[in-house]
């Protein structure tokens, strides 16, 4: 796997094949068609564009100023991957957040990465990640809370739920946004694992790519 050539490709990506991702990690997946998966992904981004604008304007665009900002406790810790994957960091409501260490010690253990990134601005970049959890948190029509999907139906009777990946979409969306970050920021699921699992990198990567193809085919 060529991390080069990888993250050249994976600048290009679309925000469409990045909702597919975040898709297919939601347990209510098969209740939303692929269409409606794009349309909703692009609905949230364009939410996370309108969240990030209103912190930046009414308070900084400076994520470690904010955080000061709204009293939150931020801290930096030395705890392991979690046991199902990558955790970069952790917001424990109501105000605290937790930004793990050993995921970025993986990427700047890499030559080629720790000359293409600077540790400072990805730890500002999970850091506003989080600081979107907490956003949400207060406001009950943020997109990623008002959206619902129907999870069970028996006659007239339904229950709905909120979409996590819509969650993790609009947080990932406002970090780009505030902290004008080139990619999507979910490629750091890949380049965390290229020094740790280079299969599960590649894995991840072909996986993307195959989103890709599915939108093309979608026409989309």
């Amino acid at each position: 796997m060529d991390i080069k050539n990888t993250l050249n490709h994976l600048k290009g990506v679309s925000d469409a094949a990045w909702g597919l991702y975040a898709f297919s990690r939601d347990v209510l997946k098969d209740k939303v068609g692929l269409s409606d998966q794009v349309s909703l992904s692009l609905a949230a981004i364009e939410d996370a564009e309108m969240q990030a604008r209103k912190i930046r304007e009414s308070v900084s665009s400076d994520p470690w100023e904010i955080a000061q900002s709204f009293s939150l406790s931020v801290t930096k810790s030395d705890n392991e991957m979690g046991r199902n994957g990558l955790l970069f960091a952790l917001f424990t409501p109501p105000d605290k957040i937790e930004i793990m260490n050993e995921p970025l010690d993986r990427i700047f253990s890499d030559e080629y990465l720790s000359s293409a990134f600077d540790r400072k601005s990805l730890e500002s970049l999970i850091l506003s990640h989080e600081l979107f959890h907490f956003v949400e948190e207060k406001d009950s029509q943020i997109f990623s809370r008002k959206t619902k999907v129907t999870n069970f139906r028996f006659f007239r009777f339904e229950t709905k739920s909120t979409l996590r990946c819509l969650s993790e979409l609009e947080a990932m969306y406002f970090a780009k946004f505030l902290t004008g970050f080139e990619y999507s920021p979910y490629i750091l699921d890949i380049i965390a694992y290229y020094n740790y699992q280079e299969d599960v990198a590649e894995k991840l990567f072909n996986e993307i790519t195959g989103y890709e193809e599915i939108l093309k085919n979608l026409s989309i």
